[in-house]
Protein backbone atom coordinates (compact mmCIF):
# COMPACT_ATOMS: atom_id res chain seq x y z
CA UNK A 1 0.00 0.00 0.00
CA UNK A 2 1.25 3.38 -0.72
CA UNK A 3 0.94 6.58 0.52
CA UNK A 4 1.71 10.15 0.03
CA UNK A 5 4.23 11.08 2.93
CA UNK A 6 5.56 14.34 1.58
CA UNK A 7 7.51 15.82 -1.07
CA UNK A 8 10.84 15.28 -2.45
CA UNK A 9 13.56 18.32 -0.96
CA UNK A 10 16.44 17.56 -2.78
CA UNK A 11 19.14 14.80 -2.62
CA UNK A 12 23.15 14.45 -2.81
CA UNK A 13 24.28 12.35 -5.36
CA UNK A 14 27.53 11.30 -5.77
CA UNK A 15 30.24 12.25 -3.02
CA UNK A 16 27.42 11.50 -0.56
CA UNK A 17 23.82 8.83 -1.17
CA UNK A 18 21.35 10.36 0.24
CA UNK A 19 17.83 11.94 -0.36
CA UNK A 20 15.12 13.52 1.70
CA UNK A 21 11.18 13.78 2.01
CA UNK A 22 9.92 16.64 4.03
CA UNK A 23 6.83 15.52 5.56
CA UNK A 24 3.73 16.73 4.63
CA UNK A 25 1.16 14.32 5.36
CA UNK A 26 -1.48 14.98 8.42
CA UNK A 27 -3.12 11.96 7.88
CA UNK A 28 -0.21 10.04 8.81
CA UNK A 29 0.09 9.52 12.67
CA UNK A 30 3.67 8.39 13.38
CA UNK A 31 5.58 9.10 10.85
CA UNK A 32 8.93 8.38 12.76
CA UNK A 33 8.16 5.03 13.31
CA UNK A 34 10.17 2.24 11.11
CA UNK A 35 8.66 -0.88 9.79
CA UNK A 36 10.10 -3.59 10.73
CA UNK A 37 8.69 -6.28 8.91
CA UNK A 38 7.24 -8.54 11.29
CA UNK A 39 4.15 -6.66 11.90
CA UNK A 40 5.88 -4.51 14.62
CA UNK A 41 6.97 -0.67 14.54
CA UNK A 42 10.27 1.04 16.19
CA UNK A 43 9.61 4.39 17.53
CA UNK A 44 12.85 6.86 16.09
CA UNK A 45 13.01 9.65 18.16
CA UNK A 46 16.84 10.80 17.15
CA UNK A 47 19.50 10.42 15.59
CA UNK A 48 23.44 9.99 16.40
CA UNK A 49 26.36 9.05 14.95
CA UNK A 50 27.02 4.70 14.84
CA UNK A 51 30.14 3.13 16.42
CA UNK A 52 32.71 0.06 15.17
CA UNK A 53 31.11 -3.11 16.96
CA UNK A 54 27.68 -1.54 17.69
CA UNK A 55 24.58 -3.81 17.49
CA UNK A 56 22.45 -2.27 14.58
CA UNK A 57 19.40 -3.12 12.78
CA UNK A 58 18.15 -2.17 9.01
CA UNK A 59 14.85 -2.32 7.92
CA UNK A 60 15.19 -3.21 4.01
CA UNK A 61 11.92 -3.31 0.94
CA UNK A 62 13.30 -6.62 -0.13
CA UNK A 63 14.78 -8.20 2.20
CA UNK A 64 13.80 -7.16 5.47
CA UNK A 65 14.92 -6.57 8.85
CA UNK A 66 18.06 -7.41 9.52
CA UNK A 67 20.19 -7.43 12.97
CA UNK A 68 24.12 -7.53 13.17
CA UNK A 69 27.09 -4.99 14.06
CA UNK A 70 28.61 -1.78 12.28
CA UNK A 71 32.49 -3.23 11.07
CA UNK A 72 33.76 -0.05 10.16
CA UNK A 73 33.45 3.49 9.52
CA UNK A 74 34.80 5.82 6.94
CA UNK A 75 34.47 3.51 3.88
CA UNK A 76 34.54 4.71 0.16
CA UNK A 77 32.27 2.72 -2.15
CA UNK A 78 33.14 3.23 -6.14
CA UNK A 79 30.10 2.57 -7.82
CA UNK A 80 29.64 2.58 -11.63
CA UNK A 81 28.11 5.93 -11.87
CA UNK A 82 30.20 7.50 -8.59
CA UNK A 83 31.98 7.44 -5.73
CA UNK A 84 30.33 7.77 -2.16
CA UNK A 85 32.47 8.71 1.00
CA UNK A 86 32.06 8.38 4.42
CA UNK A 87 29.94 5.24 4.71
CA UNK A 88 29.27 2.69 7.32
CA UNK A 89 29.89 -1.14 6.46
CA UNK A 90 27.88 -3.40 8.22
CA UNK A 91 28.09 -7.50 9.19
CA UNK A 92 25.07 -7.78 6.97
CA UNK A 93 24.10 -8.04 3.19
CA UNK A 94 21.21 -6.05 1.23
CA UNK A 95 19.54 -6.73 -2.04
CA UNK A 96 18.53 -4.57 -4.90
CA UNK A 97 16.14 -2.29 -3.57
CA UNK A 98 16.78 -1.81 0.09
CA UNK A 99 18.39 1.55 -0.75
CA UNK A 100 17.32 4.37 0.92
CA UNK A 101 15.96 1.72 3.91
CA UNK A 102 17.19 3.29 7.33
CA UNK A 103 20.37 2.09 9.51
CA UNK A 104 18.82 2.12 13.44
CA UNK A 105 19.74 1.12 17.02
CA UNK A 106 16.54 0.78 19.51
CA UNK A 107 15.25 4.70 19.20
CA UNK A 108 18.19 6.21 17.46
CA UNK A 109 18.66 6.75 13.45
CA UNK A 110 21.93 6.20 12.64
CA UNK A 111 22.24 6.05 8.65
CA UNK A 112 20.78 5.18 5.14
CA UNK A 113 21.19 2.28 3.11
CA UNK A 114 23.54 3.56 0.32
CA UNK A 115 24.36 -0.11 -1.54
CA UNK A 116 26.30 -3.01 -0.83
CA UNK A 117 29.93 -4.61 -1.58
CA UNK A 118 29.99 -8.53 -2.25
CA UNK A 119 33.97 -9.96 -2.58
CA UNK A 120 34.85 -12.65 -4.70
CA UNK A 121 34.94 -14.46 -1.39
CA UNK A 122 31.03 -14.27 -1.16
CA UNK A 123 30.91 -12.09 1.62
CA UNK A 124 28.63 -9.30 0.79
CA UNK A 125 28.33 -6.33 3.66
CA UNK A 126 25.65 -3.44 3.61
CA UNK A 127 27.05 0.58 3.63
CA UNK A 128 25.19 3.05 4.97
CA UNK A 129 25.01 7.27 4.71
CA UNK A 130 25.20 8.35 7.66
CA UNK A 131 21.63 10.03 8.68
CA UNK A 132 23.41 13.36 10.44
CA UNK A 133 25.41 14.14 7.33
CA UNK A 134 22.00 14.41 5.87
CA UNK A 135 20.13 15.71 8.68
CA UNK A 136 23.22 18.23 8.99
CA UNK A 137 23.30 19.20 4.79
CA UNK A 138 19.20 20.04 4.98
CA UNK A 139 19.62 21.60 8.60
CA UNK A 140 16.50 18.84 9.45
CA UNK A 141 15.87 16.59 12.17
CA UNK A 142 14.41 13.21 13.08
CA UNK A 143 10.52 13.60 13.25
Amino acid sequence: MERYVGYDAGGYYPGKDFGLVRHYAAAIDEPGNVYEHDSTFQDITHSRDAYVGEFICRSGYRSGKVCGHVRSLGIAAHYSDGPVYNLVSTSFCSQGGDSGGPLYHADAALGIQSGHITYSTGECYSLFQHVNEALDWYNAEVY
